[in-house]
């Protein structure tokens, strides 16, 4: 590797020339390697200075900001599933409720306490209407660590969160 033999007949005989350098290929695998590299140390260093209930915190509120705009601007029920492990989007169709993405799972612990019942099991936990009301809930992110943030909807007056 790095380095290219070529040989060539004169009148006197064979002659072998050496040439240094590398070929594009070698240069390319190096390229790719080096950007995977930076990529994942790039992914690291941005979550190291996060706690799990903070990323958490902002990318639930992304999703419900998301959410409730949709709801809005499409005039079409959404809602978010919350389990133990992680929240869904959906959206009321004519056939029910229809999981519009994957869920998202919780880097830490997070419990959700609802502010009125359920309307049923397949009903997501947390409704977001077109006129802007977002069902009643607190959601509490690290309720069990040092720095625990909650989250609260009233079911108006859309949702706020801080240290709680």
């Amino acid at each position: 590797m790095g380095s290219e033999l070529t040989s060539h007949r004169t009148g006197s005989g064979l002659v072998e020339d050496r040439t240094g350098g590398f070929t594009l290929i070698e240069l390319m695998v190096v390229v790719a390697v080096l950007s995977v590299l930076a990529v994942g140390a790039g992914l690291v260093a941005s979550r190291s200075g996060k706690s799990a209930a903070t990323t958490d915190l902002q990318r639930f509120e992304r999703h419900i900001q998301t959410a409730r705009a949709q709801a809005l601007q499409g005039r079409q029920v959404h809602g978010l599933f919350v389990t133990t492990r992680g929240f869904q989007p959906t959206v009321e169709t004519v056939d029910g409720w229809a999981n519009s993405q994957r869920e998202t799972r919780w880097r830490g612990r997070v419990t959700l306490q609802l502010g009125a019942p359920r309307q049923g099991p397949k009903t997501p936990h947390i409704v977001l209407l077109p006129d802007g009301r977002v069902s009643p809930f607190t959601l509490l992110f690290a309720p069990d660590g040092s720095r625990r943030i909650v989250c609260r909807s009233d079911g108006s007056a859309g949702m706020s969160c801080g240290q709680g």
